[in-house]
């Protein structure tokens, strides 16, 4: 058989099965079609994808990628214009390329028509594509891709055995991503999703206060950018550069307390949770730092802030200098004043029950007897009811309360007891007192001593002696030194 002869049977057929096969598909796109669409918007790679240039020759291109476990060789292609089918096989009337991607195979095959070509599409033609590829099974599972244009939107077809398929127009699209890097922020639609070959909304690079804008990190200098004509997916950083003087604020606290981390309650108390690890802010020139906050520790007050600040929360303004800062703290001391095991009665009145460095460590206490009771001194030997003490630490001490004894010397003398001597002496005695204090009586020249009495008129004698007892548990308070003239 002459070869020529051979090539028009095998045109004869092909075109015979694809114009069964585009018959089918009609009527299966009015039966059951449905449950075999494909949606290829899951699969990018798996669409036919149009030019909108189909009259030539302002040349077009198809694509067809399909996404399957195999590998497939492109066999035959013909076009279809005027009602008969041509054979695109002529040198220089098509391309085509095969791509692969990691994972699963991804087979693309891209025709790219030359309409100078002699046998390419002519000017106001529109076309049938019918296109097929095989396996190694070569009939059994051949797979025919045809398209149409009448006028509307181009669709496309694919045959595998019984079953078409309408393969729904998938355009590609491309996500843009515009991020800012350290210095700066950009305006507009950061995240966006473009169709290929539309136009993306503008972003704007904006400095912050201190930087200025260099670039995006794919070379464009402009602030203001908008891609146009999106062939590919886009991700570009804005950079920006420092041009003002950074200066370092670095704070730290002193033994006794620390920065304030938590603040919680737990019921009706209060706790605050700090640390003594030094804050560091680096702050461009003439910017405002963070606030920090510090709190005393157990046995300690704030005192202040090396540069004079006396608020604990504080920030610094409008830096123009590197600063070092220290919260100062100084420990509070504890007055402790208690009622001591005198015997007697009493109260203790205190100025403040700490001293630390606010008040400069002083604390001032008065004793303070209950009717019938008397101050007899402090245990740290004390005597005088109201004192003040300068605190270097914590400090303890009792004020003693005990009962009051009058003596009283009538005529020439005097009674002298615990060191005082005179007309008439108080003594306050604790119940502890040891020893028993001794009151003595004393005459004056001219003068003798009769007794000690109980009673002023000398009625009730209580010691012949110049020597008087004087007994914590006597209910007698009283006593009386009488002294008569000699003749």
């Amino acid at each position: 058989m002459a070869k020529g002869k051979f090539l028009k049977i095998i045109l004869t057929v092909l075109m015979a099965i694809a114009v069964a096969l585009f018959c089918f598909a009609c009527k299966d796109e009015e039966g059951d079609s449905a449950k075999n669409t494909v949606d290829t918007t899951k699969y990018e790679n798996f669409y036919g994808s149009y030019k909108i240039e189909y009259i030539f020759p302002y040349g077009g291109e198809i694509i067809i990628s399909l996404e399957e476990d195999g590998r497939y060789e492109i066999y035959e292609m013909y076009i279809q214009t005027d009602g008969s089918y041509r054979q695109i096989t002529e040198k220089g009337t098509y391309t085509k390329s095969v791509g692969y991607q990691s994972g699963d195979v991804v087979v693309a095959w891209y025709f790219v028509f030359d309409a100078q070509s002699s046998s390419g599409i002519q000017n106001g033609e529109y076309f049938t594509l019918t296109m097929g590829y095989y396996t190694e099974n070569l009939w059994k599972d051949r797979i025919f891709f045809y398209g149409e244009k009448n006028g509307g939107q181009p669709t496309l077809h694919m045959t595998a055995g019984e079953n078409v398929y309408k393969l729904d127009l998938v355009i590609p699209t491309y996500s843009l991503t515009y991020m800012a890097g350290e210095g700066g922020s950009v305006t507009g639609t950061k995240e966006q999703t473009v169709e290929k070959g539309k136009d993306g909304t503008s972003v704007t690079a904006v400095a912050d206060y201190g930087y200025r804008f260099v670039k995006w990190s794919d070379g464009v200098t402009t602030e203001t950018r908008q891609d146009k004509n999106v062939q590919a997916t886009v991700y570009v950083t804005a950079e920006f550069e420092l041009i003002l003087p950074v200066y370092t604020v670095r704070y730290t606290c002193s033994e006794g307390g620390g920065f304030v981390v938590n603040v919680y309650e737990d019921g009706s108390d209060l706790y605050v949770e700090t640390n003594s690890i030094p804050i560091v802010q680096e702050l461009i020139e003439g910017l405002d730092g963070a606030e920090v906050s510090v709190y005393p520790d157990d046995g300690y007050e704030f005192v202040g802030w090396s540069d004079g600040v006396t608020t604990p929360t504080r920030k610094v303004t409008n830096v123009q200098e590197n600063k070092d800062l220290q919260a100062i703290f100084k420990p509070v001391y504890t007055y402790t004043a208690e009622i001591g095991i005198g015997g007697g009665l009493g109260e203790v009145v205190l100025s403040s029950e700490t001293a630390g460095y606010n008040n400069d460590y002083t604390v001032q206490a008065t004793a303070v007897p209950e009717e019938g009771w008397a101050f007899y001194g402090w245990s740290d030997g004390v005597k005088t009811a109201t004192r003040t003490d300068t605190l270097t630490e914590d400090f303890y001490v009792e004020a003693i309360f005990g009962k009051v004894f009058t003596l009283i010397a009538t005529g020439g003398g005097t009674v002298s007891c615990d060191g005082v001597t005179a007309q008439t002496v108080e003594v306050v005695i604790t119940s502890n007192q040891y020893p028993t204090p001794e009151a003595e009586a004393i005459a004056q020249s001219g003068y003798e001593f009769i007794g000690w009495f109980t009673d002023e008129e000398g009625m009730d004698q209580a010691s012949y002696s110049e020597w008087l007892f004087l007994d914590f548990y006597d209910q007698q308070r009283t006593y009386y030194a009488i002294f008569e003239q000699v003749e």
